[in-house]
């Protein structure tokens, strides 16, 4: 099955919504639109639990995916082994940015970062 996950309506609630490495491939502008889908999602009290990719110090610094070839702002041009080529939106949050960005939509948010990771929990207020 495949579906438009911007299309899609919970059938029920949860008490936690959990994703990893899903985030940074949310365009900016439909950050507010999945932020509320996440909401519609959870049940009273639930929280959203996340987890993906920090911000790389530099763009060509060492143990960066051997499968990017170029950087853009909230873009990735990458090349696979088997020499297929895709545009992936990567939107890179900074730890800061993201907890000040699901504040203004509502949330409580705790988001803190490792040198590779961004990781944390918002609750709906």
């Amino acid at each position: 099955m495949t579906a438009d996950i911007f299309d899609w309506r919970p059938q029920r609630a949860y008490n936690v919504v959990f994703f990893s490495f899903w985030l940074s491939h949310v365009p900016r502008q439909r950050f507010s639109a999945f932020w509320n889908l996440v909401r519609l999602c959870l049940a009273p009290e639930g929280r959203a639990f996340i987890i993906d990719n920090g911000a790389a110090p530099t763009p060509d610094s060492t143990g960066n995916d051997p499968f990017v070839v170029e950087y853009g702002l909230d873009l990735q041009f990458r090349r696979l082994s088997n020499g297929s080529e895709y545009r992936v939106v990567k939107v890179m949050y900074e730890p800061e940015e993201l907890q000040l960005l699901l504040v203004a939509e509502g949330w409580d948010a705790k988001i803190a970062a490792t040198r590779s990771f961004i990781f944390g929990e918002a609750q709906p207020r």
